[in-house]
C-alpha cells in the first residue's frame, strides 16, 4: 500500500509537489553568495550531500545561482496583510507599482559593504537551510542599524522584525520526513555540522541589493526579471 505523502505549506505556494517552482513574484534585500567563495564551495558540498540521501526528493532543491542572505524582506504578491505590508501603498497595489516604489527609496539608504556572518547550524525542520549570525558585535550593529533604516523608509517593519533568524536556502522541506527518512536525514546533518563547524571560518557578504524575482529559483536587479 502506498503512504500518501504529507505535504508542507511550501507545496502549493512555492512548489509544485514535484519540486518545481510555482511562480511567486516579489522584491527583496540581499547579499548574494559570490560564485568564487570558498562559502559556495561548502554550500555545494552540503548540496550533494543531501541529494545522495535516498529521502532527497522531501526537497526541493534550488540552483547556486540563487543562493544569498537576505538581510530586509520587502514584498510578495502573495503575502497582503497590513503586518507583512508596507504602510507607504495600499494593500493591492500590483507587484510592479512596490518595484517602482522601492527602486526610489531603497538607494537612499546608506548600506554596508559587507557582513561579516558565521555558520550557526543546520537543523531537521529546515535541513537544507544554513543558518547564519553575525560573526562580531560590530555586524550585529551594523544589520540591526540598516533594518532599522531600512524600516523607516519602506514603512515595512515584520513582526520578526527583532528576531529575524539569518540563513541561505539551499532548497525548501516539501514534505514531512517518516521515522525512516528523519533517521537517515538526522544522520547526514551531523555529518554536514561538524564539517561546516570544522572547515567554514567567518564569511564576508555583502554588499547588500535590491532584487526582484518570479520564482524563488532567480533574484535579479532589474525589475523587468
Amino acid at each position: 500500500m502506498t503512504t500518501k505523502r504529507a505535504f508542507t505549506h511550501h507545496v502549493g505556494i512555492k512548489f509544485h509537489e514535484d519540486g518545481s517552482v510555482m511562480p511567486f513574484s516579489g522584491n527583496t534585500i540581499i547579499c548574494f553568495v559570490a560564485p568564487d567563495s570558498a562559502l559556495l564551495g561548502e554550500l555545494l558540498w552540503m548540496r550533494e550531500r543531501l541529494q545522495t540521501m535516498r529521502c532527497a526528493d522531501h526537497i526541493g532543491f534550488l540552483p547556486p545561482s540563487s543562493y544569498h542572505m537576505t538581510t530586509f524582506e520587502l514584498l510578495t504578491d502573495y503575502w497582503r496583510q497590513p503586518q507583512r505590508w508596507t504602510s507607504a501603498l495600499p494593500l493591492d497595489a500590483p507587484i510592479p507599482a512596490t518595484d517602482a516604489f522601492f527602486q526610489a527609496v531603497v538607494p537612499r539608504v546608506p548600506a554596508p559593504d559587507a557582513f561579516l556572518m558565521r555558520f550557526s547550524g543546520v537543523e531537521p525542520g529546515s535541513p537544507a537551510t544554513m543558518h547564519l549570525e553575525p560573526a562580531d558585535e560590530a555586524t550585529r550593529a551594523a544589520l540591526r542599524a540598516y533594518r532599522d533604516a531600512l524600516a523607516a523608509a519602506t514603512g515595512i517593519r515584520f513582526p520578526n522584525h527583532d528576531t529575524y533568524q539569518y540563513h541561505i536556502t539551499l532548497g525548501y522541506k516539501l514534505a514531512e520526513f517518516d521515522d525512516a527518512a528523519l533517521t537517515e536525514l538526522n544522520a547526514t546533518l551531523e555529518i554536514v555540522n561538524a564539517r561546516l563547524r570544522a572547515s567554514l571560518p567567518p564569511f564576508r557578504l555583502g554588499p547588500p541589493q535590491l532584487v526582484f524575482f518570479n520564482d524563488m529559483a532567480e533574484f535579479t536587479l532589474s525589475p523587468e526579471r
